[in-house]
């Protein structure tokens, strides 16, 4: 299980979003399986959505993210 800080792996995020949407699911499994990490995902998200660097989707399905 990797040790990162949400604040750390923000920036990692960023750089997938480049891509173009990524879904939440997707973001989950880059980072790791297990539940722990896909928290650290979230919270990551959550700073990236409040800074204002990344907009989020509900397609009904999943989440997706975007990088604005």
């Amino acid at each position: 299980m990797r040790e990162e800080y949400p604040e750390v792996l923000a920036y990692q995020i960023l750089g997938l979003l480049e891509g173009g949407l990524k879904t939440q699911h997707e973001l989950r499994n880059w980072y790791g399986m297990h539940p722990e990490e896909h928290m650290v995902v979230d919270a990551a998200l959550k700073i990236l959505m409040i800074e204002g660097k990344v907009t989020m989707y509900d397609i009904g399905t999943d989440i997706c993210y975007m990088k604005r």
